[in-house]
């Protein structure tokens, strides 16, 4: 019999731990979101993102809804495609710039976008039957934390070598301990 995906995992030590769990705790999001969301003209989370960060932000550029949630540029657009083809958003100019498209939420957008709010409360909710608000808040402040680190490194130095963020993170240890 084969060992089962925690118990492999629970050898490993506590840095690749945490990381291989926090990986995994994304992807389970990722499938009951695909469940919750099966029969509407969206099925997932970055196409829900998507029309939610539009509807917040009234108008968006493609390249900050791409930033926004560090998306490869062919997986973004792809996304932004199969949403204007499927009449959830369109394009409209910039009144400032007349060379820059924005997307706007259509009306059936917007339907779709609503049906789809009560669903993901509802995977929301689902999500964390088993762990009560109290550990999981604790856990937050932490996690936010190593995000807004990431955050700032990755907008500024993405296009930097591995050697080169290697000897970033070196330079930026100090301020951590």
């Amino acid at each position: 019999s084969t060992e089962s995906g925690i118990s492999l995992i629970n050898r490993f030590d506590d840095k690749a731990r945490f990381l291989e769990t926090t990986a995994r705790i994304a992807r389970y999001h990722e499938f009951y979101t695909r469940k919750a969301l099966k029969d509407l003209i969206i099925n997932t989370r970055l196409e829900y993102l998507f029309l939610q960060t539009v509807d917040r932000l009234e108008k968006a550029k493609k390249t900050d809804l791409i930033n926004i949630y560090h998306l490869e540029n062919t997986t973004g657009m792809d996304t932004i495609r199969r949403l204007i083809n499927n009449g959830l958003l369109f394009e409209v100019q910039d009144d400032s710039d007349k060379r820059i498209k924005l997307l706007v939420l259509s009306d059936l957008g917007k339907n779709i976008l609503m049906q789809s709010n009560k669903r993901m409360n509802d995977e929301s909710t689902m999500f964390f039957t088993a762990i009560s608000d109290n550990k999981w808040k604790k856990v937050l402040p932490v996690l936010e934390e190593i995000d807004e680190f990431h955050d700032s490194i990755y907008q500024k130095h993405s296009n930097k070598p591995f050697a080169e963020l290697s000897n970033l993170m070196d330079s930026l240890r100090h301020l951590f301990k």
